[in-house]
């Protein structure tokens, strides 16, 4: 028994025990395309640093969602710290990529009415280039409607570009609705919106300036960016953990508390990662020594990455296997909490 096979642009006949080379010129040539650039960007990301195979393969992971040589003690790490949802391009990714873009175009001092001229393509060719997952296109279709708003005349509004997504993705595809990554993604969209804003507000103002007090120095000046700084990560991991906890233990019947501690570490260093990545794809096509200089940056930051989820991994009770809780508590959680959010809007509009 054989079967005719057609990969990338070549054809293939397959036996039970080997496969026989046709012809090529065959197939998608857009996958053909994902396949060879794909080939191309993991080698020059292992270029020198080829001796280290685990953080290599998680570099490849973390930059182009390449995760077939990515460890299963990796994996393991990231399921128990929470923090498993880095390993895979996702609108993370999606929103990293789009920040570099952005710094890059207003370093060339490019309008923001004309970003997405060049931001739809850059991004729809690293959503195609990284597999084209759900996840990744439904963040590739919010950032570029988010970023055509000025080029209309538009106020850009992260509510209406998360809807207008949504909208787009179920008219395609109405069976997205019973899609587990499509249910997370939004979700939890959804209470980034909600939340972050009240929990950064909330936590920040407990830090009140005294306006009688001088102007701040240049060192409190940097203590109050960095401050500030930290308390955006614990409000976006405290923010992404209240509205996915529910859908986690609905899922996969566990809780990971320790999840909002290991975001604040991880974030940080999963975007050096991507930004040394990406500079060694960029800077390093024009000579490999650049390349090499970034991997190696690279490799230093990753193994950071993988002590820093070793150490969490080891906080007792970070993570609870539970009995998957019945629908109808996982409703009544999202619906208190979103009662008590809309509370706490109110009640911010008040004062005011």
């Amino acid at each position: 028994m054989t079967n005719a096979l057609a990969t990338g642009r070549r054809s293939l006949r397959i036996y039970p025990r080997q496969a026989e080379y046709m012809s090529s010129g065959h197939g998608s040539r857009l996958a053909a395309w994902r396949y060879q650039a794909r080939a191309r960007t993991s080698a020059q990301l292992a270029l020198s640093v080829e001796a280290f195979q685990v953080e290599v393969a998680l570099l490849q992971a973390l930059l182009l969602g390449h995760r077939a040589r990515l460890h299963d003690d990796i994996k393991d790490l990231g399921a128990a710290t929470g923090t498993l949802h880095v390993f895979a391009v996702s609108g993370f990714h999606v929103g990293l990529i789009a920040g570099l873009m952005i710094v890059a175009l207003g370093a060339f001092g490019v309008s923001r009415v004309h970003w997405v001229i060049f931001l739809a393509p850059l991004l729809i060719a690293y959503t195609v280039l990284t597999g084209a997952r759900p996840s990744a296109v439904r963040a590739c279709i919010m950032a570029i409607i988010y970023f055509l708003g000025p080029a209309v005349g538009r106020r850009p509004d992260v509510p209406s570009a998360f809807a207008a997504a949504a909208i787009i993705i179920l008219a395609w595809d109405p069976y997205q609705l019973m899609d587990v990554g499509f249910i997370y993604s939004f979700v939890v969209v959804v209470g980034l919106v909600s939340l972050y804003l009240l929990f950064f507000g909330y936590i920040d103002g407990l830090w009140m300036r005294d306006s009688m007090r001088p102007d701040p120095s240049a060192m409190e000046t940097t203590m109050i960016s960095l401050r500030k700084y930290v308390i955006g990560l614990f409000a976006i991991s405290c923010a992404a953990w209240l509205s996915s906890a529910p859908l986690t233990a609905l899922f996969f019947g566990r809780l990971t508390p320790i999840a909002i501690l290991g975001n604040i570490v991880i974030i940080p260093l999963t975007f050096l990662i991507v930004l040394c990545g990406c500079l060694s794809l960029v800077l390093g096509s024009c000579a490999d020594v650049i390349a090499e200089i970034f991997n190696h940056a690279c490799i230093i930051v990753i193994k950071r990455f993988i002590a820093g989820i070793k150490v969490i991994s080891l906080v007792p009770l970070g993570r609870i296997e539970i009995n998957k809780p019945p629908s109808g508590g996982v409703f009544l959680w999202y619906t208190l909490l979103g009662i008590g959010t809309a509370v706490a809007w109110n009640r911010r509009f008040e004062k005011e």
